[in-house]
């Protein structure tokens, strides 16, 4: 009961453990891709959001120049000039650090760098973009050439919006604005720790919470389990002691074989052992044992206990004790071993054995392996017929049975038990 206490102790722990790692990766697996998608989403309108401020921004500066006038490459001095004193007052004091403005032909008509005005850009997909009433926005880290004059900067956000005619929806160019990432970086930072609190704390308290009522559901299941093994190691118990009384109470009615069931019990154990046989097989091989001689039950006394020989018409109701067996314990529902040795323990391995003439590797294992124990604890113990024989002439006889009463490959599982018994006892003295 201490090893089944200490079995269960140890599947709770594994249980617990596989509950553990295997939760933990879920809740953390789960809590990464909430944390992931909503990340990504606040980043996203944390970006739009400054996407639309520098818009604004930007919009509320150059509206009142530009709204009412057609962009192109020949921009006044005058207002060339105001653009200046908006750039540098007004747009540097704020995160937007750069400007540029284009034509519909996609040409630069001011920049803060001069050296810029004139130069076309074909290619860029945001100005096409904004040339066609969109606006976009991408983070650059400045690498490519023509960024000389932002690279001191770092990252930037590039902003690319339509220039509207006042009061209508006509396409006068487009600008471009460079706006830092510093206050959108610093957004993003805490967007990234809010969720990062929020998402895997309360994943964290939902996994304590799972744990401790699978903790709880653990210790009942192990409990009801250790339980239900105690009830059947008691009724397993119960069983074996009530088969181990049906023994005694044979050997009782059999006076002259006292302790028959029992010691040839041990020996078919033994044997079975050093042929390989797994502990479920050994339990069964011994309660087929000790079940071997039930069927003469229904033997009268006058037969079973004769001084002398018995007649063929006596051997034919002492042979019939197999089918009582075959009767009374498939009606108690035995099958396997614990049926088969009380059954077919008088077959032979040439064919000549009863009840069902059974031959070579058809007799079940159970009944040739318990056959050779059988016959050597008959020859080695008085029966009411004779007295019982030498260890040395028993022996001669067994290894003589081998290939026609006893299966060879159990003759010398026999002879090597009986080595092994034998150089215990002289250890031992």
């Amino acid at each position: 009961m201490a090893q089944g206490s200490t079995r269960f102790r140890a599947g709770e722990r594994q249980l617990l453990l596989r509950f553990s790692l295997i939760g933990l990766a879920v809740t953390i697996a789960m809590a990464a891709s909430l944390g992931y998608v909503l990340q990504r989403q606040l980043v996203d309108i944390a970006l739009q959001s400054t996407v639309e401020l520098a818009v604004v921004q930007v919009d509320s500066i150059l509206q009142p120049y530009l709204a009412a006038t057609e962009v192109t490459a020949t921009l006044s001095p005058e207002l060339h000039s105001q653009l200046d004193t908006m750039t540098h007052h007004s747009l540097e004091s704020g995160d937007i650090v750069r400007m540029k403005i284009w034509d519909r032909a996609g040409v630069v008509v001011y920049s803060d760098d001069d050296a810029e005005i004139g130069y076309r850009d074909a290619a860029s997909a945001g100005l096409i973009g904004a040339l066609a009433g969109r606006i976009s926005s991408e983070r650059t880290d400045l690498t490519g050439p023509g960024h000389d004059g932002e690279r001191k900067w770092g990252s930037l956000l590039e902003v690319y919006v339509p220039l509207r005619a006042a009061g209508s929806d006509r396409i006068l160019g487009a600008y471009e604005v460079y706006h830092t990432t510093t206050t959108l970086d610093l957004r993003v930072g805490e967007i990234r720790r809010t969720i990062a609190l929020g998402v895997f704390g309360g994943f964290a308290v939902l996994y304590f919470a799972l744990f401790g009522i699978v903790f709880g559901a653990a210790r009942q299941l192990v409990n009801h389990a250790r339980e239900n093994t105690r009830l059947t190691e008691e009724v397993t118990r119960a069983h074996d002691e009530a088969i181990e009384g049906w023994g005694r109470a044979l050997d009782l009615k059999d006076r002259e074989t006292e302790g028959h069931s029992q010691r040839v019990a041990e020996m078919a154990v033994d044997m079975a052992r050093q042929w390989g046989m797994v502990p479920d097989e050994l339990v069964e091989m011994r309660r087929g044992s000790l079940l071997h001689d039930i069927g003469k039950m229904g033997v009268p006394d006058e037969i079973l206990n004769k001084p002398g020989a018995l007649t063929e018409d006596e051997w034919a109701i002492m042979r019939a004790h197999t089918g009582y067996a075959r009767e009374m314990l498939r009606g108690l529902g035995y099958s396997g071993d614990a049926l088969d040795i009380p059954v077919h323990h008088h077959e032979r391995w040439d064919g000549t054995g009863y009840p069902d003439g059974l031959a070579g590797e058809d007799i079940p294992l159970s009944a040739r392996i318990f056959a050779v124990a059988d016959v050597w604890d008959a020859l080695s113990n008085d029966r009411p017929y004779r007295r019982a024989w030498s260890a040395e002439r028993a022996l001669a006889h067994i290894e003589e049975g081998a290939g026609s009463h006893f299966d060879p490959a159990a003759v010398r599982t026999f002879l090597e038990v009986m080595r092994a018994r034998n150089a215990e006892a002289a250890e031992h003295g």
